[in-house]
């Protein structure tokens, strides 16, 4: 994980591959350098949650911009 980091020169953000985790996944994820990793969990973020365990909203390729809002906003 430190080489994608230096590959890529970023360490802002991990997904977790198909959304599997484990505690010992998410302690070598902070052990990396990340600043934050996402789940596939559904949902939005709020100050306090674990920032390595951050569920999403889905896209998919059709959502305008205007969906997309809609989704977050209710």
């Amino acid at each position: 994980m430190k080489k994608s980091i230096d590959m890529l020169g970023s360490g802002e953000a991990f997904a977790y591959p198909f959304g599997d985790y484990t505690d010992t996944c998410e302690e070598a994820v902070k052990q990396a350098g990340f600043l934050c990793a996402f789940t596939t969990e559904y949902g939005t973020v709020h100050p306090g949650d674990d920032p390595y365990l951050l569920p999403r909203i889905r896209v998919n390729g059709g959502c305008t911009p205007e969906e997309f809002a809609e989704s977050i906003q209710g």
